[in-house]
């Protein structure tokens, strides 16, 4: 797979609009159908999965040499705080920014921080199953649950 395709892939993974380049993303239509077709636990482990392979997919793309202005381009679209907390902060810091807003910002502070070792695969993978539990499971699953208890 080239390069570029590889950067490309990786931007559209990049989920949020806060976080990413797109307003509207794969994971916030794929959650609540989850949720509907299958219910609250399926799909939290589900898009907790799903989040795993794709943000491992992401690091590894950003991780090459080259990938640097690429992201440097990515971050200058979000606020100065987070473009700070990207740039300079350490993983106990960024551990509540990735828990709000999701594992792909924390794989950029990875990348940063020149961390491609095991340790940092293992802490994407369990910030991608927190940050299911907390949107999926709590947020998205809490919501769609309080809707049916007023309309059906």
């Amino acid at each position: 797979m080239s390069k570029e395709f590889r950067f490309t892939l990786a931007a559209l993974i990049w989920p949020g609009i806060i976080d990413g380049p797109l307003p509207i993303t794969f994971f916030k239509l794929l959650t609540p159908v989850l949720i509907i077709w299958i219910g609250i636990v399926p799909a939290t482990f589900i898009m907790g999965t799903l989040a795993s392979v794709l943000v491992l997919f992401f690091f590894d793309t950003i991780c090459s040499e080259e990938s640097l202005k690429k992201i440097d381009g990515w971050i200058k679209k979000l606020p100065k705080t987070f473009q700070k907390a990207l740039r300079v902060g350490t993983i106990t810091a960024l551990l509540p920014l990735v828990l709000s807003i999701g594992p792909f910002p924390l794989a950029i502070s990875l990348r940063f921080l020149n961390f491609r070792d095991f340790r940092a695969r293992a802490l994407l993978v369990f910030s991608s199953y927190i940050n299911s539990i907390i949107w999926t499971g709590i947020v998205w699953g809490g919501g769609i649950n309080l809707i049916r208890s007023f309309f059906f």
